[in-house]
């Protein structure tokens, strides 16, 4: 079974992991987000969302105990070096990047992620971000 890890990252999940003390993504502590064990998404989603034909995929894989192959929406070249936690901790929603996720039937890419387009954000004043080049490629 496939499912897309982006669909974790919406900021409903994020909270709802912190109401639980669970640090399943670790979005918010690490410069990667991690995918959590269907285990840990059946927590909730025994009883949320159980008429979505995802979770029902997700509930059948973790009634069979079978790991789920999950589809990488967002990827970034190899010699990108991109952290998550840097992005939560300066308040930007993952909105902001990612789209909104939770209204999403099927996770899509809704920015381009290309070098202009992440300079571009970090040159408004506002987000008084890095522009050198060793920010991004290490």
């Amino acid at each position: 079974m496939r499912i897309s890890a982006d669909s974790l990252q919406s900021s409903l999940c994020i909270k709802i992991r912190k109401f639980n003390q669970q640090s399943v993504s670790n979005v918010d502590k690490s410069p990667h987000a991690n995918v959590p064990s269907t285990a840990v998404c059946m927590n909730c989603h025994r009883v949320v969302k159980t008429d979505s034909p995802w979770i029902q995929k997700l509930t059948e894989a973790y009634n069979n105990n079978q790991p789920i192959q999950w589809v990488n929406v967002h990827v970034l070249p190899d010699f990108v070096y991109f952290n998550h936690e840097r992005h939560i901790q300066r308040g930007i929603s993952c909105d902001t990047c990612h789209g909104n996720v939770a209204a999403m039937e099927k996770v899509e890419q809704v920015s381009p992620f290309t070098m202009g387009w992440c300079i571009n954000c970090h040159r408004q004043p506002e987000n008084q971000a890095p522009l050198n080049c060793n920010t991004c490629h290490r």
